[in-house]
């Protein structure tokens, strides 16, 4: 159903590298994200704002959406944004040298 995903397609045209895509699942759970933070071509991007954004549809129409800002530079730390409806348990953890850990129900 990644033709329903309005907000991933606008801006990347369905292009998967740097998007993590799968088939719908039969039932909610959580979800482990990482990045590596590199870009389409492997490289580490430079220390300053982004954004990560997660949408996904369960059914035959657009599904929700939720995105956060954060500033990756040489220290660590770690964000709990508040829960919303479709986006529980949030942790986005970012470790210099390693990855991108976002955990989310």
């Amino acid at each position: 159903r990644k033709q329903y995903l309005y907000t991933w397609k606008a801006a990347s045209n369905y292009n998967v590298t740097d998007a993590i895509t799968g088939a719908t699942l039969t039932s909610h759970t959580s979800h482990t994200i990482e990045w590596d933070c590199t870009d389409l071509n492997g490289d580490v991007v430079a220390d300053g704002e982004y954004v990560m954004w997660i949408e996904f549809t369960e059914k035959h129409a657009q599904g929700p959406l939720f995105n956060i800002s954060f500033q990756k530079g040489p220290d660590g730390f770690d964000i709990t944004p508040p829960d919303e409806n479709h986006f529980k348990d949030m942790q986005l953890t970012w470790e210099p040298e390693l990855v991108l850990v976002a955990d989310f129900t």
